[in-house]
């Protein structure tokens, strides 16, 4: 680190600014009433052009996970919502 700074006034910048991060990776578990559970690995990264703010990427974690959203995202709005729906109604129901 040390010896980048003193070759790259550039990175010497950022290095001051804290503008150097590892962008942050995990699993997670997202659950669609559509197509079930859906196992996504979660990239988060800071983007320091715009104040506090930060980008989060959702990818499949393997070939499951691809086919349940190539599968959700080949439905209709109507197929997709249909699930959503009918729960809610069946909690209205039930409370009603």
């Amino acid at each position: 680190m040390v010896e980048l700074c003193s070759e790259s006034p550039n990175f010497k910048a950022l290095w001051a600014r804290n503008d150097v991060a590892v962008p942050v990776s995990r699993t997670k578990q997202i659950r669609n009433l559509a197509v079930g559970e859906l196992e996504m690995f979660l990239t988060s990264m800071s983007l320091p052009s715009v104040p506090h703010a930060w980008m989060q990427v959702y990818t499949p974690v393997d070939e499951v996970a691809w086919s349940k959203l190539r599968e959700l995202l080949a439905m209709s709005v109507e197929e997709r919502q249909r699930p959503w729906v009918e729960r809610r109604e069946q909690v209205h129901v039930a409370a009603g």
